[in-house]
């Protein structure tokens, strides 16, 4: 069966990267994932840090849409986004516990815009779906 979540609502909200969960990643704090991957982008440090400290997760990314990136974002976005999912999970108990409880169920982003991170009406890559489902791989084998 497929678990599907998009928004940070509802019973599998806790996997979206808007969904508000504090991670802290080479002394810093990230409000959420959407925070650190957007913040990762950027070349300028200045940029990082309004990222990294922008309101909520839309802005961040807003910012993090509109800003230089690095110049090996496209090899490198996959396995920051493998971090920060990594950090969000070992550091908040609960939320690995609720990301074990989905079993074996494929999870899948149910995106009505991005078919890279997502799926567009079941069309798609399902990036961020694939890395939570090795991200909960790696927790069951470590609980």
């Amino acid at each position: 069966m497929a678990i599907q979540f998009y928004s940070n609502l509802g019973q599998y909200g806790f996997m979206s990267n808007f969904y508000k969960s504090e991670i802290i990643y080479n002394g810093k704090i990230y409000p959420t994932v959407e925070h650190f991957f957007q913040a990762h982008k950027a070349v300028a440090e200045q940029d990082h840090e309004f990222i990294r400290k922008s309101p909520n997760p839309g802005s961040a990314k807003k910012i993090g849409n509109s800003i230089q990136l690095r110049d090996n974002w496209e090899q490198i976005k996959d396995k920051i986004m493998l971090l920060g999912l990594m950090c969000k999970f070992t550091q908040n108990k609960d939320l690995a516990d609720n990301l074990i409880a989905t079993g074996t169920n494929y999870l899948e982003e149910a995106s009505p815009t991005d078919n890279y991170w997502g799926k567009v009406n079941g069309i798609g890559r399902n990036q961020l779906g694939i890395g939570l489902m090795k991200v909960r791989e790696l927790l069951n084998e470590i609980v």
